[in-house]
């Protein structure tokens, strides 16, 4: 990547995908809760788990990305940096707040 405007078209789209990725894990989230057959739903359950995982993980590579680039390394921190982070921090949010549906799937509480 030669040119700041393709670091930031890069970085956009980094957030897209795992924006898609947590839309995705979501919907199955939902999804999983509405199904009565429970050996689907908790497929269906362990799918949006990978999908936050997934996100999460792009959201590192993301990072780690970032901050190897050096022409324009100053320009991207500056803008750019907090929004990967913040992204990490509401998926594990959202992960943690989920423990109580992934125990109930599985008759722990």
């Amino acid at each position: 990547m030669d040119t700041e405007r393709d670091i930031l078209m890069f970085y956009h789209t980094s957030l897209r995908n795992v924006a898609l990725f947590t839309s995705l894990g979501l919907a199955l989230q939902a999804y999983s809760s509405r199904i009565e057959n429970k050996f689907k739903s908790i497929v269906i359950y362990f799918g949006y788990i990978l999908f936050l995982l997934i996100a999460v993980y792009m959201n590192l590579l993301l990072i780690s990305e970032i901050k190897s680039f050096n022409n324009t390394k100053q320009h991207v921190e500056n803008a750019w940096i907090y929004v990967p982070y913040t992204t990490i921090i509401f998926l594990s949010i959202v992960f943690a707040t989920s423990v109580p549906t992934f125990l109930n799937k599985f008759n722990f509480k």
